[in-house]
């Protein structure tokens, strides 16, 4: 689902909504449903934080073959966060008290983590903007949930323009 097109300027982290097309709210209600399709792509950036946490990455990271390691067209990813046998990501716990789950690694999470449950689509850049298309994956139950916030871009700016940036700076899609 297409939401908005955004603006980003990699100098100072700013986004800019240039045009809203869907109003949507979202909210995260732990509900694991990401998680438990197993681990995403990771970038370098990702195996660097969580090896300075002290994750060993022979316990969490899967290597990808050469013709693997690309994401949206550009050479980014290193491998792949391992799964349990179920196919959960390793770092998915569930709160034995209630039926939510949680990240162990959520302060250290990888990028496309914490792009979830958005993609987006490079439309172009010029100079030190990014324009790119935002989409929601419809799959994620936090979608439209009544106390979500609404998806704009103080939301963008406030949750994803960081993640963006790095990912754009790693995958040098500028």
């Amino acid at each position: 689902m297409d939401i908005g097109i955004f603006s980003i300027n990699l100098k100072n982290n700013f986004a800019a909504l240039l045009k809203s097309i869907n109003i949507v709210k979202f909210r995260c209600i732990h509900c694991g449903l990401c998680c438990r399709l197993g681990g995403p792509r990771l970038t370098t950036f990702d195996i660097k934080i969580l090896e300075n946490t002290g994750y060993d990455s022979k316990l969490f990271l899967n290597p990808l073959k050469e013709t693997k390691k690309t994401y949206k067209g550009k050479k980014a990813m290193q491998g792949i966060l391992k799964s349990k046998l179920n196919g959960e990501c390793i770092f998915l716990k569930r709160n034995p008290n209630s039926e939510k789950y949680f990240c162990s690694i959520y302060e250290h999470r990888p990028i496309l983590c914490r792009l979830y449950p958005f993609d987006w689509e490079l439309i172009k850049t010029e100079n030190e903007h990014i324009i790119i298309l935002l989409k929601l994956l419809s799959s994620c139950l936090g979608i439209n949930v009544k106390n979500g916030e609404p998806v704009d871009a103080l939301f963008l700016r406030k949750y994803l323009a960081d993640s963006i940036n790095k990912l754009f700076r790693i995958t040098n899609l500028t």
